[in-house]
């Protein structure tokens, strides 16, 4: 019988291909005509407005894409470890506002028609030493 495996921590298992802002911004550009700073600009302005619509309180939706919506994280206690240095002590790290994210329909679907590679899936466990 196998011995069961050890996933990675949830955060080392995102992607690290990322697309920057000025790639996107290209291919938006090379796909529609537009000029890149043209694109720029429309992008940079639709992330003001919804960081803006956002601190009011508001929730907002994007067709096909999904809904940012702000959040309230409970308060809560937690362990300072200050970096090793003396002994531990418990803090109060008190409520705050947060932003979520959920993926729409459209965006799941597409996600759920891909397969992952085997390297993709040996990528989500701890190496065995």
């Amino acid at each position: 019988m196998s011995k069961k495996r050890k996933l990675k921590h949830p955060g080392l298992r995102r992607t690290n291909d990322r697309v920057t802002f000025n790639t996107l911004a290209q291919t938006v550009s090379e796909r529609t005509g537009y000029k890149s700073d043209d694109i720029k600009e429309v992008l940079r302005t639709a992330i003001k407005v919804i960081i803006e619509i956002m601190c009011n309180n508001q929730a907002i939706v994007l067709p096909f894409i999904g809904m940012f919506y702000p959040y309230i994280r409970t308060a809560r206690r937690a362990v300072a470890l200050k970096g090793g240095q003396g002994k531990p002590e418990i803090v109060n790290v008190p409520a705050r506002w947060v932003a979520r994210f959920r993926p729409g329909a459209h965006v799941v679907r597409e996600l759920m028609k891909k397969d992952p590679t085997p390297e993709q899936i040996e990528d989500l466990y701890e190496d065995e030493d």
